[in-house]
């Protein structure tokens, strides 16, 4: 199991504030920057540079728009985190772990928790789906807006723009948001709230909420979960973030050969439902390999 020495449950308290804190401005930050990094700066005198920066036209092209999300995201997710931990001093290292997992054959596993996972959350979205919210709670909570974000950004015609999404889309997103959610924000709520499963559970809520999208909270909150307990047992980053990228990856592929396949064109959709036996089969797998890790990690501590 993972050691968290700082038992003051207050200070992990404040520290959770002062991140949010650094989420907010940074992710303003970075995002000006971003938009500056794309305009013609130098040869605008002041008041055209505000004109410019008021000008919310220039995110109509998917290409401003993908360049503002890497930046305002590398802010949000990256820089908050790096800025708390040199605020209270903390090592970066005891949060973000860019190393081997130490649960044996990890490697060998995951292949099986993704594509357990997968189905398991693809029934999860059916579910979603099928639950009856009022048009002016969806609107209000984001989703109409998300999803209609999101499709712009997956349009693709040649090969270049599905690699460029790979990296915007599917890689960048899943290495940052694992170094926040996993590396920074869960070993904080672990130890502000004293248990590791409250702390799982609440920074996978916080992911799901963070999408605004409720039409796919459930399933994005129960991948949270899976991703939570695969960084608290390998005490690694990398598992995770190579699966959150072939989660996300699988969304970019997806919607890249919609029209050339009925699969890709479901899955594209959110359409796919798996059958009953299915689920059952990769639920049946999905708990055997955390029973294996929770097992391992015993024995890691009889061991220390």
């Amino acid at each position: 199991m993972q050691n968290y020495a700082r038992p003051n449950r207050f200070q992990y308290f404040a520290d959770i504030l002062i991140l949010i804190g650094l989420v907010i401005v940074c992710a303003l930050a970075f995002g000006l920057l971003g938009k500056m990094v794309s305009a013609d700066i130098f040869n605008m005198n002041f008041q055209g540079f505000l004109n410019f920066m008021a000008d919310n036209s220039w995110f109509e092209k998917v290409e401003n728009l993908k360049l503002y999300n890497v930046f305002s995201t590398f802010g949000a997710w990256v820089v908050s985190g790096f800025l708390l931990f040199r605020i209270r001093k903390y090592r970066t290292s005891d949060f973000w772990r860019f190393r081997q997992p130490e649960i044996p054959r990890t490697w060998l596993l995951l292949p099986f928790l993704f594509l357990s996972a997968i189905f398991v959350a693809s029934f999860l979205l059916y579910l979603n789906q099928n639950i009856n919210i009022p048009p002016g709670l969806r609107e209000g909570l984001g989703s109409d807006a998300s999803e209609k974000l999101l499709a712009k950004m997956l349009e693709m015609n040649t090969i270049g723009e599905l690699m460029m999404n790979l990296l915007v889309i599917a890689l960048v997103p899943a290495l940052f948001e694992e170094i926040f959610f996993r590396g920074t924000l869960q070993p904080l709520m672990i130890g502000f709230t004293g248990n590791a499963h409250a702390g799982i559970l609440f920074s996978s809520l916080l992911f799901a909420a963070i999408h605004l999208n409720i039409m796919q909270i459930i399933p994005m909150f129960f991948l949270a979960v899976v991703l939570g307990y695969l960084f608290h047992y390998t005490k690694s980053l990398l598992p995770g973030i190579i699966m959150h990228f072939c989660n996300n990856a699988l969304a970019v592929l997806a919607n890249y050969y919609s029209d050339s396949s009925t699969i890709a064109k479901k899955v594209a959709d959110d359409t796919y439902v798996p059958g009953v036996w299915e689920v059952l089969l990769f639920t049946v797998i999905l708990g055997g390999i955390f029973y294996y890790f929770h097992k391992q990690s015993k024995l890691e501590l009889i061991n220390e």
